[in-house]
C-alpha cells in the first residue's frame, strides 16, 4: 500500500513514552489487514493537532494516495452539524426543542400514529431518536442505501400515509434516519435559507471549513474527492463516486477533508470560533436514553468508561465509514475515515472502527484525561 503519515511533537509528555509509534503501526496493520483501500485518522488535543496518519490510495484506478487533502463522505456524522443549526435557532429563540414537530412540518400529521396524537412528537424526540420513526429514508429502502431514491422533499411527504410510529415517542431510542429529516426541514423554513447554505454560512464559514460542501463534487475539488468500495473476501466492487442525497442532505449530504473536520472538532472541544453556547453543547452531550451499549444526547452518542467521557458519531453510507469522538474533559479529539467497507468475517471495516475507538480510549484518551 501507498502510505503517507505524519506526526506533530505532542505536547503529551505526561501520557508515557512516544505513543504515535505503536499508533502508527496499530492502524495501518489493522487498515491492511481488513483490506481497506484507503484511509486517514487525525487526534487533536488543546486545539492543536498530535497525530496524523494517512493510508493507501483514494483511487484505485488512477493510483492516487489518500493525502491531508482526500474529501471523503462523512454520511450521519452530517446529523451533529444538523442538531447543532436546531440549537443555534434554540438560542436564537426561534424555536423550542419541545415544540412539537407539527409546528414546523405540519405535513407529519399524515403519519399514522396508534400511540396517541401525533403532536405529541417534538423535536427532542427527534434529537434523541426517540420518535418512533423507522430507521429508513424510504420505506422500500431498509437494507441497502439507494442513491437514485427519489429527492425531493415533496416525493418524501408522498410516503408519510404509508409511515407508522413504531412505539411511544420518548420511551426508547431507536436509530431514525427519517426523523432527522425533519429537523433539516425545520431549519430550511426558520432560517430561510437551503440546508447546505444554513450549514456553509453558521458552521463551514466561521471555521474555516473551505473545502467542505455536499452532494456533488464540483470540478475543481474531484482530483481531492476519494473513491469508495465494497470489498467481500476477494471481490471489490466500486461504489458510486458522486451522488446527490436529495430531500436526506440534512442526514448524510456530508463531504470533506479530515482537515477541515479537524477544525469542526476543535471548535467543538472548546477551540476556536464557539457554534454554540457552551452551555447548549453540554446540554447535548447529557445523556437521555441507552443506545446500543452507550447512551444517546441530542444526536450524539455518548461513551464512558470509568472517569471517561466520550461524544461523538459515526457514518457508513455508500462504502465509506468515519467516525468521530470528542473528550470534552481534556479537549482531546478525532477524526477518521476509511473508502471501503469490508463486510467478510476476516475482514470488516465496522469491526476494525470499533476496535480503534477502544485502543485510543484504553492506551491514548484514558491517560489524557
Amino acid at each position: 500500500m501507498i502510505t503517507r503519515r505524519t506526526f506533530l511533537a505532542s505536547p503529551l509528555a505526561a501520557i508515557g513514552p512516544p505513543f504515535e509509534i505503536p499508533l502508527r503501526g496499530y492502524f495501518r496493520s489493522g487498515v491492511e489487514r481488513n483490506g481497506i483501500i484507503g484511509a486517514s485518522l487525525a487526534i487533536s488535543h488543546n486545539g492543536e493537532t498530535i497525530f496524523e496518519e494517512q493510508v493507501g490510495q483514494q483511487n484505485l484506478d488512477l493510483h492516487l494516495p489518500v493525502t491531508q487533502q482526500t474529501i471523503f463522505h462523512w454520511a450521519s456524522i452530517t446529523k451533529t452539524m444538523t442538531a447543532i443549526a436546531i440549537l443555534q435557532l434554540r438560542d436564537k429563540g426561534s424555536l423550542g426543542l419541545d415544540d412539537p414537530i407539527l409546528r414546523h412540518c405540519p405535513e407529519v400529521a399524515m403519519v399514522r400514529d396508534l400511540y396517541g396524537p401525533i403532536l405529541r412528537i417534538t423535536l427532542r424526540h427527534l434529537l434523541s431518536h426517540s420518535a418512533g420513526f423507522r430507521a429508513a429514508t424510504w420505506p422500500w429502502a431498509d437494507r441497502i442505501w439507494n442513491p437514485t431514491a427519489p429527492g425531493a422533499w415533496g416525493q418524501l411527504v408522498a410516503t408519510f400515509p404509508e409511515t407508522d410510529i413504531l412505539f411511544p415517542p420518548g420511551s426508547r431510542f431507536s436509530y431514525s434516519n427519517l426523523g432527522i429529516l425533519f429537523l433539516g426541514r425545520t431549519i430550511e423554513r426558520l432560517s430561510g435559507l437551503p440546508f447546505a447554505r444554513y450549514i456553509s454560512k453558521y458552521i463551514f464559514d466561521p471555521l474555516g471549513m473551505k473545502n467542505s460542501y455536499f452532494d456533488k463534487t464540483s470540478p475543481e475539488m474531484l482530483p481531492y474527492r476519494s473513491h469508495s468500495y465494497y470489498r467481500d473476501g476477494n471481490r471489490l466492487t466500486a461504489g458510486s463516486f458522486d451522488y446527490e442525497t436529495g430531500a436526506a442532505i440534512s442526514n448524510s449530504g456530508l463531504n470533506a477533508p479530515l482537515s477541515d473536520m479537524q477544525l469542526y472538532l476543535q471548535s467543538l472541544a472548546g477551540h476556536g470560533p464557539s457554534l454554540l453556547r457552551r452551555s447548549s453543547l453540554e446540554e447535548m452531550w447529557r445523556p437521555i436514553l441507552p443506545a446500543d451499549g452507550d447512551s444517546m444526547g441530542l444526536s450524539f452518542f455518548i461513551t464512558k468508561r470509568a472517569n471517561l467521557k466520550m461524544v461523538g458519531h459515526m457514518g457508513d453510507q455508500n462504502a465509506f465509514i468515519s467516525r468521530i469522538g470528542i473528550v470534552p474533559s481534556s479537549r482531546t479529539t478525532y477524526a477518521v475515515a476509511y473508502n471501503t467497507s469490508a463486510v467478510g468475517p476476516r475482514q470488516n471495516t465496522s469491526a476494525f472502527d470499533k476496535q480503534l475507538k477502544d485502543h485510543l480510549i484504553d492506551t491514548i484518551f484514558t491517560r489524557i484525561s
